[in-house]
């Protein structure tokens, strides 16, 4: 592949990027599927986590996996900031996989 077409599609990707951060951001739309829209990005992210984390994984693996989600939304649940959540959900699942 050319170095022309990376260039040429990573300046297209940013482009359509700004322009939905710049433009689409100011356009007030009013349909009865804004609610939806707004809740989105929230199922897509669920739906990622479950994917990843219950996919192809033996059972051990999957019990560490369940431990640190079950850490991370009792972290959620306390208002922890993003990054104290995704920590100690990590510590959890690699603390638990380090003893299996």
């Amino acid at each position: 592949m050319s170095w022309w077409i990376i260039i040429v599609m990573a300046g297209a990707a940013y482009g359509f990027k700004l322009f939905g951060l710049e433009v689409l951001s100011r356009v007030a739309l009013k349909s009865p599927f804004d609610s939806v829209a707004q809740l989105l990005p929230v199922a897509l992210f669920a739906s990622i986590i479950v994917q990843q984390s219950f996919g192809s994984a033996g059972s051990e693996v999957m019990g560490t996996r369940v431990a640190g989600i079950a850490a991370g939304a009792v972290a959620v649940w306390r208002k922890a900031p993003l990054l104290v959540v995704i920590a100690l959900a990590a510590a959890t699942s690699a603390s638990l996989r380090r003893l299996v």
